[in-house]
């Protein structure tokens, strides 16, 4: 079993789009959970709960269960392991309501923007 918090603040600085100072939080908590079934072979399930400001996303989560084989026995695996996995899973997004980074102007004249 595993689990993890992480946090980051950044500002971003682009003089020449005319963007001052962008600033960039990303807050993220993930767990993962791994049974061996055999001696190479294993079986999990991993959860993700994350917020970030670059991708305008307020709340994320994901759930995938994932099956894992070790080419190494796992006995081995505080030594030496190279391991195969394959997740499939779901994924749900909250966006934030407003724009944190400024749109990019266009080449369009004001009234025929697209978005």
């Amino acid at each position: 079993m595993d689990a993890d918090f992480d946090y980051q603040e950044e500002n971003i600085e682009d003089d020449e789009e005319g963007i001052s100072t962008v600033p960039w939080k990303k807050k993220n908590l993930d767990a993962d959970i791994v049974k061996s079934l055999s001696r190479h072979w294993s079986a999990g399930i991993s959860a993700d709960v994350y917020s970030t400001t670059y991708r305008n996303i307020d709340l994320g989560l994901s759930f995938s269960p994932a099956v894992q084989y070790n080419i190494f026995p796992w006995a081995e695996s505080s030594q030496r392991i190279l391991a195969i996995a394959y997740h499939v899973g779901i994924r749900s997004y909250q966006y934030m309501r407003h724009h944190v980074r400024p749109r990019r102007q266009t080449g369009r004249s004001a009234g025929r923007g697209s978005s």
